[in-house]
């Protein structure tokens, strides 16, 4: 089975334009490059989609504790949040 040099460019950058147009899609909430405050529920639920794998990782407790509460708060009815796997990475 043959696959044409048009259908290989598509897979190669099939997560690049995904990552691209959930860019676009929270650019309306931040400031720059940052996410005030704020923004970060209506930002957690426009990225994560179902089925998706949160991973909050590191050694900054405080900011891992922000977010995982930010998580909790977001609207399963905005997302698909409700079946999406968090853990812990520390």
């Amino acid at each position: 089975m043959e696959c044409s040099v048009q259908n290989k460019a598509n897979l190669w950058t099939k997560r690049r334009h995904a990552k691209q147009l959930k860019l676009e899609q929270v650019r309306q909430y931040t400031d720059g490059v940052v996410i005030p405050r704020k923004n970060i529920i209506q930002v957690l639920e426009t990225l994560i989609s179902s089925g998706d794998k949160v991973v909050l990782e590191g050694d900054n407790q405080k900011q891992a504790d922000f977010l995982l509460r930010a998580l909790a708060q977001a609207n399963p009815t905005q997302s698909t949040t409700s079946t999406t796997e968090v853990r812990w990475l520390c």
